[in-house]
């Protein structure tokens, strides 16, 4: 089981229908289903937030460097004669 999010806020929203909002200050941003995404405490999400429904996100991380000495990836490959 996957540990809880430490901040709420922080968690990535996408949207599930199209729509515009309207800002406070009086300007329209559309927003489309399956496409726009927005951070739990984005105004939009707050204001709209039967739009909107939590989803995982997995973001690339790259691995890191060897240790010392060692080599990986394409310079092993090159190196080791692949």
């Amino acid at each position: 089981m996957a540990r809880p999010r430490k901040d709420p806020d922080q968690e990535i929203l996408i949207a599930t229908d199209d729509g515009v909002w309207m800002s406070p200050s009086g300007d329209e941003y559309p927003f489309y289903k399956e496409k726009t995404r927005v951070r739990a405490s984005h105004p939009l999400a707050k204001a709209m937030p039967q739009s909107f429904k939590v989803i995982t996100v997995h973001y690339d991380v790259e691995a890191m460097t060897a240790g010392p000495g060692e080599l990986r990836g394409e310079d092993y490959e090159v190196r080791a004669g692949a």
